[in-house]
């Protein structure tokens, strides 16, 4: 395994790419840090050659387009798991399905448009008719699309 150690313009790079959104202009991470381009490319190359960084994409936000995260903790009959787990995934509307979660069996979460809250009633009763005899649920209104910064990059002071 290839590890790379942090150094403070280093941590500084990666500090600026995890708060942007989308593919890095490295021009502004090197204004944002102080730092030359000539140092912050070969920095980012590197954190993608090592695999530190896997790559930049757009992270849509369901809140902004008129659309709440409806979650369902779900607990399913026994041996219908693969198949209900299968029925979910292909419902309209799914972000994603998860097994395993907590004391639930799955949770399934889709994308109901925010003046349409009238739909979720039509998602329990094809969840009920598919094998699943429990489910808990919350709108989840507003998202965070970011996991949180490692205490590394997150309390070192660098300046």
């Amino acid at each position: 395994m290839i590890k790379m150690k942090m150094n403070k313009k280093g941590i500084k790079i990666l500090r600026s790419l995890l708060a942007i959104k989308g593919f890095p202009q490295k021009n502004k991470i090197a204004e944002e840090t102080g730092l030359s381009i000539q140092t912050v490319t070969p920095f980012i190359n590197k954190m993608i050659d090592d695999g530190i960084v896997k790559g930049f994409s757009a992270i849509i936000e369901p809140d902004k387009l008129g659309y709440h995260q409806v979650h369902f903790l779900l607990n399913i009959q026994k041996g219908t798991n693969d198949e209900a787990m299968n029925f979910l995934k292909n419902m309209d509307r799914v972000l994603y399905v998860t097994s395993g979660f907590g004391n639930s069996d799955c949770q399934l979460v889709v994308a109901i448009p925010a003046d349409r809250t009238d739909l979720i009633p039509g998602y329990m009763e094809a969840m009920r008719q598919s094998g699943i005899f429990k489910s808990e649920m919350s709108i989840h209104v507003v998202t965070k699309s970011h996991f949180p910064l490692p205490d590394f990059l997150r309390n070192e002071d660098l300046d």
